[in-house]
């Protein structure tokens, strides 16, 4: 039997409908008996639904007919939903169709139903603890798919994909899976720990986690002289020597978020005397916002340069 197309998750992946066309020697059209469909057995997509937007569905359809068709996969006698939940809710709960439209896909292992489910939902809008979740559900997926064969590319970048952000972001996810607990991670879900101060704890632990790492003992030093010496060097940057503000390669695997001036790491919380386009030298101290992501997140705190973005200006030490 010809195997369904997953190639788009090692190439980058296109839309749901690009990988129905892709998908169309195997996929058929069919009106499906309504009572023979049954819901995914993962789907927490559907904790979305409310039955205000099944209702304000229902009546779109109601207007401009099904303009998608469900997808499902047969199993026996029966189908199983993989896009579409919200729109058989509403067909079936307010429209009452004996039939409705599907594109029909045979032969398909549980993972790579699942693997669809997650695509047929990934053009949805999702606020960044949801995309923490999205990030769990994901990963362990595509580690059991590479387990079973299902699935040969890098997971990271899989996961990436998936949930349509970049490498950088998807490596802060990780770090705040691996480093939460399971009551912060529902913490941050319900809405009484934000993001940011989630992210903030999350990269603190692996930073104190690698930092050992970094100093270790096994060159005949002790963790403390070698603390020392990496103090003493930063302390000892020529405070006349004017440098650049950079961001960090963008392969840079460090969790803690952080900048770069003359091939020194810097952090948010440290002050330079800043050569501004009037000609003149300011005071500025770097700050960092945990409700954005990627370069946007840096910003001057000294409230008469908050618009001026750090990242490009020429600093020295105060």
């Amino acid at each position: 039997m010809k195997k369904l197309n997953f190639g788009t998750i090692a190439d980058g992946l296109n839309t749901l409908q690009n990988t129905l066309e892709q998908n169309s020697g195997i996929g058929w059209s069919e009106l499906v008996d309504a009572n023979t469909i049954d819901f995914a057995e993962k789907n927490s997509y559907a904790a979305d639904d409310t039955d205000e937007t099944i209702r304000e569905l229902a009546e779109q359809i109601e207007v401009a007919g099904l303009l998608t068709p469900l997808g499902v996969i047969k199993e026996g006698n029966r189908y199983r939903l993989f896009s579409g939940e919200r729109r058989y809710k509403a067909i079936t709960t307010y429209l009452h169709w004996e039939k409705i439209p599907c594109q029909v896909f045979q032969g398909v292992t549980p993972n790579k139903a699942q693997l669809m489910l997650h695509m047929a939902n990934g053009a949805r809008d999702y606020t960044p603890a949801r995309k923490l979740e999205l990030y769990e559900e994901y990963n362990a997926l595509l580690r059991e798919m590479k387990s079973t064969g299902e699935f040969t590319g890098p997971i990271q970048k899989g996961v990436a994909e998936l949930l349509n952000v970049s490498d950088r972001q998807v490596r802060t996810y990780r770090t705040m899976a691996e480093q939460l607990t399971q009551e912060e991670k529902e913490a941050v879900s319900s809405g009484s720990l934000s993001f940011g101060d989630a992210k903030q704890v999350a990269v603190e632990r692996a930073a104190e986690e690698k930092e050992p790492e970094k100093i270790g003992t096994g060159s005949g030093f002790s963790g403390r002289s070698e603390k020392k010496t990496s103090r003493k060097k930063v302390q000892g940057w020529n405070r006349e020597k004017i440098a650049q503000i950079t961001l960090p390669d963008a392969k840079d695997d460090d969790p803690h978020p952080r900048l770069l001036c003359g091939g020194e790491s810097i952090h948010c919380g440290e002050t330079f005397k800043a050569f501004f386009p009037d000609g003149c030298w300011h005071d500025i101290t770097l700050e960092i916002t945990w409700d954005v992501e990627g370069p946007g997140c840096w910003y001057i705190s000294n409230p008469e340069y908050r618009d001026i973005c750090p990242i490009g200006l020429f600093v020295k030490r105060n």
